[in-house]
């Protein structure tokens, strides 16, 4: 049976699922949303999204070691770059969910490595993507507070 990513995720507010990377919230407690987000994890976003698309090039030209290496980069990037910056006492039942989403994501790009399935990693990508654009808004608004609802 394919996961889906409601099974990861209710409905909260993204200042709430933003909160749960601690080192964006100060570790104080703080609201996340009038923060901007902090180079390291736009380089970690942007290089995730640039192997995933480099790999589903591969897979396209069908370069087996090539797409390896980008699914591989991406994984690293996920589980030992966005997973690692959680933090865990900060974040609280957030945090736990964040984590378990990056876990899936590492889950189904291993599936989309064996299988060579570009929309596996398209749905990985897109993931992403709206973790990164929930970020992106949050910094643009510069609002102190942030109502608004995603569903994922």
């Amino acid at each position: 049976r394919k996961a889906k990513i409601g099974d990861f995720f209710t409905r909260i507010t993204l200042d709430e699922r933003l909160f749960a990377i601690g080192f964006c919230a100060g570790n104080d407690g703080t609201s996340v949303a009038s923060k901007a987000l902090p180079p390291e994890l736009v380089m970690l976003f942007e290089g995730a999204q640039e192997a995933l698309a480099k790999a589903k090039m591969h897979m396209q030209h069908n370069e087996i070691a090539e797409k390896g290496q980008m699914i591989s980069k991406a994984i690293m990037i996920i589980d030992h770059g966005l997973k690692a910056s959680l933090d865990m006492s900060a974040g609280g039942d957030l945090a736990i969910k964040l984590q378990a989403l990056y876990d899936y994501m590492v889950h189904r790009l291993l599936i989309a490595n064996i299988q060579s399935d570009p929309e596996i990693v398209n749905e990985v990508h897109k993931l992403l993507a709206e973790l990164y654009g929930a970020w992106k808004e949050i910094g643009e608004s510069g609002k102190t507070q942030t109502t608004k609802t995603i569903t994922v």
